[in-house]
Formats: C-alpha cells, structure tokens, sequence
C-alpha cells in the first residue's frame, strides 16, 4: 500500500512539474483553485498523502519545489475526496522577494509548520493569479 501511494506521488510530481515546465499557465492554473475545507474525520489519508508526496519529491528527477509539492498534493487529495487549499506567500530575502506555497485542509497546516502564514505574508488569489501570470518562475523556497 506505501509503495502504490508512493508511486501515485512520484507520478502526479511529474505530471505537475511537467504541466508546469512546458503548458501555458491557462492551461494548469485551475490546478490552484481553492475547495471547501474538509472535516477532521480524514485524517488518515490525508497523513499518507503528505508523507508520500514528501518521499516522492526527495527521490525525483528533479527538485520539486514548493508549488509542485503543494499541487501534487492537492490533486492526491482530490482523488480521495479531501479537500484542501493552496495558500502561496512571499517575504522579504536578501533583497528579493521569496515565494513560498503550501497547502492546508480543515484548518491545519498539511505540509509545512503551523507558523507558516506568519513567516510568510499570503498573498488574495488576485495577487498571485497575477503574478504567476506575468511570471511562473520565481525563486520558491
């Protein structure tokens, strides 16, 4: 069973960098819409799938930043009827601006620390559905 979620990851991880590298943002930006929360109930399928994506992103062709975590494991998520949010937020580093994304269900932080959103300022979905527009490749942490 460890080994399917671990390949189911590995596999939605290429999909998603892929999407990323090659697709038009119009193409894979519904990737990043918001669904409702979730109720606490699920919290053993939504463990497996962090920890799943986690492994898969360590063991990948490429480095899986942030944003393709994050997606990867929202549309794990998906599939198992849990529903989640992507939360994307910038701050101040060494003179740009770093970007970081991360993804939270029924009020919990999934895969980051719970103190994320005060490290990092979230941006409205206006602001980062303009930036990645404008510009797909910023530096993520």
């Amino acid at each position: 069973m460890e080994l399917a979620r671990f390949v189911e990851a590995w596999l939605e991880l290429a999909r998603v960098d892929l999407a990323i590298r090659f697709l038009p943002y119009r193409r894979w930006r519904h990737w990043l819409e918001s669904e409702g929360e979730v109720r606490p109930s699920s919290a053993a399928p939504v463990a497996f799938c962090v920890r799943a994506v986690e492994r898969a992103a360590r063991r990948h062709y490429a480095d899986m930043n942030c944003l393709r975590r994050s997606l990867a494991l929202r549309r794990l998520l998906a599939r198992r009827g849990v529903p989640s949010r992507l939360h994307l937020g910038v701050r101040p580093q060494g003179g740009e601006i770093e970007a970081h994304a991360w993804v939270s269900s029924g009020g919990t932080v999934l895969n980051d620390t719970a103190d994320v959103a005060e490290r990092y300022a979230e941006l409205g979905r206006e602001g980062w559905e303009e930036a990645l527009a404008r510009n797909p490749v910023v530096k993520e942490s």
